[in-house]
C-alpha cells in the first residue's frame, strides 16, 4: 500500500494483515468485484489507522474547532457496526470453513445487505445459557446474571437495559431468551429478516 505501518497498530495488526492479504489477492485477480473493492478499502482503512506518521501528525497538529480524528473514526466504526460485521464474517468463516472463503465473504455481504445477518446463536443456545446461569435451578436469573451472559457474547459494553430490562429484574427462561434475542438483533450489523 506504500504506507509505513506499525508492527502492532491500533488493532494489533491482525485485521490489517488480513485486509492487506485480501486486497492483494483481489488486485491479482482479473475480475473486479464488490468484494475486491471492499478488500481494497478495508486495507486502506487499516493502513491509515495504523500509520504512526499520520497518527502523530493528527495528535501534534489538531485542527482548530474539529473533533479528535481518532474519536471520529472510532465513532464511525461503532455507529455503522463495522466491528460487529467483521466479527460476524469471521464467525461465519470459522463455523462453516468454506473452500472458497473470498467468494463466501462476497456472498455473505450481498445476502446480509438484502436479508440481514444470520444469527449463530439460536434460541436453543440461549436456553442452554439460561441453565448455566440458573445455578440454583429456581427457574429465574437476575438481570445482572443476564447482563453477564450478554457481555460474554457481545463484549463488556453490552447492557440489557437497551431492550427495557430493569437492573433489578428477575427473568424466567422465556423472558431471558426474548431479552437476549432482542439484544442480539439490535447488535446485528444489518437488519434482521
Amino acid at each position: 500500500m506504500g504506507c509505513e505501518r506499525s508492527k502492532t497498530g491500533m488493532y494489533g495488526g491482525y485485521g490489517e494483515r488480513f485486509a492487506t492479504k485480501l486486497a492483494g489477492r483481489a488486485l491479482s485477480s482479473n475480475t473486479a468485484t464488490i468484494g475486491s473493492s471492499f478488500a481494497i478499502a478495508l486495507a486502506w482503512l487499516f493502513s491509515v489507522l495504523n500509520n504512526p506518521n499520520i497518527r502523530r501528525l493528527l495528535l501534534e497538529h489538531p485542527l482548530d474547532g474539529m473533533e479528535d480524528p481518532r474519536a471520529k473514526v472510532e465513532a464511525y466504526l461503532e455507529n455503522n457496526k463495522i466491528p460487529q460485521l467483521f466479527e460476524a464474517i469471521t464467525a461465519e468463516l470459522l463455523f462453516y470453513k468454506p473452500d472458497a472463503p473470498r467468494e463466501y465473504i462476497v456472498k455473505y455481504l450481498e445476502n446480509a445487505k438484502v436479508t440481514g445477518t444470520s444469527a449463530l446463536i439460536t434460541e436453543q443456545d440461549l436456553e442452554i445459557m439460561f441453565g448455566m446461569f440458573d445455578i440454583t435451578k429456581r427457574g429465574v436469573v437476575t438481570a445482572e446474571q443476564a447482563n453477564r451472559a450478554l457481555q460474554v457474547i457481545l463484549g463488556p459494553s453490552a447492557d440489557l437495559a437497551e431492550v427495557g430490562i430493569a437492573s433489578s429484574a428477575k427473568l424466567s427462561k422465556g423472558e431471558f431468551v426474548d431479552a437476549m434475542s432482542q439484544a442480539l438483533k439490535r447488535a446485528s450489523p444489518y437488519k434482521q429478516p
